[in-house]
């Protein structure tokens, strides 16, 4: 009688290809879903200045009462800028979602940069002196001249939106908006004597407020609202569009 010759690893092989191609199906599922699955949200940027030359990571940046030199690329919310006396010199090149805070002295403000913002619980306030705030980038929070007489300048490149703040304040300050510039949310004169003047449009979301005082009001194009009042020697003028509401 003639032996067959076995081969035992053949039906092995049988065996095991099914039970490899099931493994291989449960396994594309997941494979799937974690291709699917949405990357994790980039981290906001860390609060990154200096405050002359000296690296300060936050919450508290605190100046001197000498002329400092503070640059922040970042604020985060919360964090804080306190410049203190002297007259200081601040730029903000980045996202700026905290408070920049002049102090005493005039002090010269500037947002700008590609990046530059101010977010919308961030703000800049001059506070105390004769200081003078210059924006070109997107303000969709606040920004204060503060005490004193100060210059509050939205230059070509700046933009804002319907919550936007720009307040001059006490003191006799100058606001301008120039021409490229399309004026949403408020600006507001506040007290005493002010100058206003918007060389480009006030948006359907935009008002101009004079406050108390006696103000000089300038519009080139209002399609929102612009009221010098309740000063009793207010001057408003609007060059086309809606008229002074007074």
């Amino acid at each position: 009688m003639a032996h067959v010759k076995r081969h035992p690893h053949r039906g092995t092989a049988r065996r095991a290809a099914p039970l490899a191609a099931v493994a291989l199906a449960l396994l594309l599922p997941a494979t799937a879903l974690a291709a699917q699955a949405p990357a994790p949200a980039a981290r906001a940027a860390a609060t990154d200045c200096t405050l002359n030359g000296v690296p300060q990571p936050g919450p508290d940046i605190i100046g001197t009462n000498a002329d400092d030199t503070i640059v922040c690329s970042s604020l985060d919310a919360g964090h804080t800028v306190e410049a203190l006396g002297g007259a200081d010199t601040i730029t903000l090149t980045g996202g700026i979602d905290g408070n920049v805070r002049g102090g005493d002295g005039g002090d010269r403000i500037t947002l700008a940069g590609n990046s530059a913002s101010v977010g919308p619980m961030g703000s800049i306030d001059g506070q105390f002196g004769d200081d003078t705030i210059t924006i070109e980038a997107l303000v969709l929070g606040a920004v204060r001249g503060g005490q004193h007489n100060d210059t509050v300048h939205f230059v070509n490149g700046s933009s804002m939106a319907s919550r936007t703040l720009v307040r001059g304040a006490r003191g006799h300050d100058n606001l301008t908006f120039d021409d490229e510039v399309e004026v949403s949310g408020t600006v507001e004169g506040a007290e005493e004597d002010d100058v206003i003047r918007v060389f480009g449009t006030v948006t359907q979301n935009g008002e101009v407020l004079g406050g108390t005082g006696d103000d000089d009001v300038h519009v080139h194009n209002n399609q929102g609202a612009v009221d010098a009042r309740p000063g009793e020697n207010d001057r408003c003028v609007v060059d086309m569009g809606r008229p002074c509401l007074r």
